[in-house]
């Protein structure tokens, strides 16, 4: 990698990446879907690969910041899949809220 990026300290190795991600799905998930339920399987089916992939790099990266020797365990392991499902729930309720709010108005 590169010798500047290893020299700066953990918490912006680390840290700075994960919030970015978080950052990122936050701000794409208050956008609407893309893809509506029933358009072509195809879409749906790239739709939620994108949403595994991005999920599974999110796992990792919180590994990363959880684990600062890079030791495979399963605590570390474990407790960087559970933040990502934890904050997955609300990106998944989120849309079913917002809908259920706009039908009351």
């Amino acid at each position: 990698m590169w010798p500047e990026f290893e020299a700066a300290p953990r918490w912006i190795r680390d840290f700075v990446p994960l919030v970015a991600l978080l950052a990122l799905i936050f701000v794409l998930s208050s956008r609407p879907a893309p893809v509506e339920r029933g358009r072509e399987a195809a879409d749906f089916t790239l739709y939620k690969i994108a949403h595994l992939v991005v999920y599974g790099v999110l796992t990792w990266l919180w590994w990363r910041a959880l684990s600062p020797r890079r030791e495979i365990g399963w605590p570390a392991l474990l407790s960087a899949a559970a933040l990502s499902v934890l904050y997955g729930v609300p990106d998944r309720l989120g849309p079913a809220r917002r809908r259920v709010h706009l039908h009351c108005k």
